[in-house]
C-alpha cells in the first residue's frame, strides 16, 4: 500500500478518472479529420470499376470490328494498285520518284528486293571472310610462337634450327 500513496493512486480520487472520461467526450464530438477520410476507399469504387469494364468491352469490340472492316479496304487498295500501275500509261513513261508506290510496278520493285538480297548476301558473305582471315591470322601468330619457342631442337645429338615452314 506504501507504493500506492507515493504514487498518488491512494487513497483513489475520482477528479483524473472524470477528467479523462470528459476528455474522450469531448474528442468524440469533435469532426473527424479529412485525412483520415481520404484513406478509406470510394463508395463508387464499384461503379466506376463496372463503367471501365464496359468502356473496355466497347473500345475492344470497335477495334475488331473496324479490323476486320480494314482487312476489306486494304485487299481492294492492293487490287486497285496493282490495277492502277498495270494501266496502259498515256505519253511519257512515268519514272520512280522517292517512295510513290503507283509510279513503278511490280517487276521494278522484284527487280529492286533481288537486288537488295543479292547487296545484304554480298555483305554477310565479306563478313564471314573478315571473320575466316582473323581466325586464320590468330592461329598462324600462334604457330609462329610455338616455333620461336622451340625452334633449337636436338637431332642425332646435334642442336639444329628448324626452318619455319608454315602449311
Amino acid at each position: 500500500m506504501a507504493a500506492f500513496e507515493k504514487t498518488g493512486l491512494f487513497p483513489v480520487d475520482p477528479a483524473p478518472v472524470i477528467t479523462k472520461i470528459l476528455h474522450e467526450q469531448l474528442r468524440q464530438q469533435q469532426p473527424i479529420n479529412p485525412a483520415y477520410a481520404s484513406l478509406l476507399p470510394s463508395e463508387t469504387r464499384f461503379q466506376v470499376a463496372a463503367d471501365a469494364l464496359n468502356d473496355i468491352r466497347q473500345r475492344e469490340h470497335r477495334v475488331y470490328r473496324d479490323g476486320v472492316t480494314f482487312q476489306g479496304i486494304v485487299s481492294d487498295k492492293n487490287s486497285r494498285t496493282q490495277a492502277y500501275a498495270n494501266r496502259m500509261k498515256r505519253g511519257k513513261i512515268v519514272r520512280p520518284r522517292g517512295e510513290f508506290i503507283t509510279s513503278s510496278s511490280m517487276a521494278d520493285i522484284t527487280r529492286e528486293y533481288e537486288e537488295l538480297q543479292a547487296k545484304q548476301t554480298r555483305l554477310q558473305t565479306r563478313q564471314e571472310i573478315r571473320m575466316h582471315l582473323k581466325r586464320v591470322r590468330g592461329e598462324m601468330q600462334k604457330i609462329r610462337e610455338d616455333y620461336k619457342v622451340g625452334k633449337k631442337q636436338l637431332v642425332n645429338g646435334r642442336v639444329k634450327t628448324l626452318n619455319f615452314k608454315p602449311g
